[in-house]
Parts: structure tokens; sequence; C-alpha cells
């Protein structure tokens, strides 16, 4: 608490400011170790195939929806005139966090809401395949894990800039470095996800 500058009344905005950025990752992580047993269904209680299923057209239009919505806030609020607009509301060391924050609350609402389909899209019976696609599936949530650690997991999810908040000092990004998969395909985590799913 030291190194924070300013007044008292400053340095708990640091505090209650970096405790923003753990709670933006965890409920970022939560929803990501949530998301392996969803989408694999296991163990967790609700999964990509539990609940009620409704009308197909239903079901289609809530599941595309809350993607869209998804992918939506990631395209604006990854945009840097959005950036400039939001850091007049939060501090630019909390920016990272924000989108964190606001990206995890709309994963977890398409895990809550996720709709079943009313039919069986497809399964398979023998276990030695369906053991090799959840072997799979778990190798892909095991790379956008690995990806994120290769390019900086904290930087990546708001820590190191909610620590540097927490300290008074100014953020400074990491640069890019081209190591891992990185260096064979363009967007691993990406990658990661669609085998994972």
């Amino acid at each position: 608490m030291a190194e924070c500058t300013g007044s008292d009344g400053e340095g708990r905005m640091h505090v209650i400011g970096f405790v923003y950025g753990v709670v933006a990752y965890g409920l970022f992580f939560g929803w990501f170790l949530y998301a392996v047993g969803f989408v694999g269904n296991w163990v967790v209680p609700k999964s990509v195939d539990s609940g009620f299923p409704g009308p197909v057209g239903e079901a289609l239009a809530v599941n595309v929806g809350l993607v869209a919505l998804f992918g939506l806030q990631h395209t604006i609020m990854a945009r840097s005139g959005f950036k400039r607009w939001l850091t007049r509301l939060v501090p630019v060391g909390l920016e990272r966090s924000t989108f964190v924050l606001v990206a995890a609350g709309l994963a977890w609402l398409i895990l809550w809401q996720w709709r079943p389909m009313p039919d069986v899209l497809w399964r398979v019976q023998q276990p030695a395949v369906a053991g090799l696609l959840s072997a799979v599936s778990l190798a892909g949530w095991g790379m956008v894990l690995l990806a994120s650690f290769m390019i900086d997991h904290f930087e990546l999810f708001g820590l190191k800039q909610a620590f540097s908040y927490l300290r008074g000092r100014p953020w400074k990004p990491a640069t890019f470095k081209l190591t891992g998969f990185y260096r064979y395909v363009r967007h691993p985590l990406m990658t990661g996800f669609l085998i994972a799913f």
C-alpha cells in the first residue's frame, strides 16, 4: 500500500480498483472452468444438453442471439474509439478489467440461458471414439489456456493493468511476440475454442 500515490482516498480507490480487476478475472476464470464441463456434459449441474427442450426455432433464436451478443460486445469494446470513451468513465488501468467483466457476464449469461435442442443432432455410442472426441475437446481447452499465457495471460485479462493502477503507476503494454502457437496460427485462442466446442 506504500506505493499508492496521493491521498488516503485516492489510495483506497486504487485498492478498490485492484479488487475490481481481481473480481473481473475471477468471473472469467470461473466461467472458463465451468464451460469445460458445460460443453463436455461433465460434472456441472447445467450443461449444453441439460434442461427441457422447447421448440427448435426458439432454441436457435435464443442461442444464436446470445452468442451474437457476446461477439458484438467484443467487437464494440475492442475498438479504440470505444476505449477512449470508456476511459472517461473508468481509469485507464481498469479499462481492460471492465472489458473482461462485461465479457464474463455475457459468457455466464450464455451458459445460464442456453436452450437445449429438442432433437439429437449427433451422438457417438462407441466408447473409444467418444473418449477420443472428449480428449480432443479437452486439448482445445488446453490450447486456449496455453495460448493465453504465450501472449501474457495476466495482461490479456486485465490483472497487470489493475496491479499497475493499484501501485499508482501507468501501465505499459507488453510487446507482442510470435511464440508458441502464434508462430503457426493467427488466432490460437479462437482455434482452441473451436476445437473445444
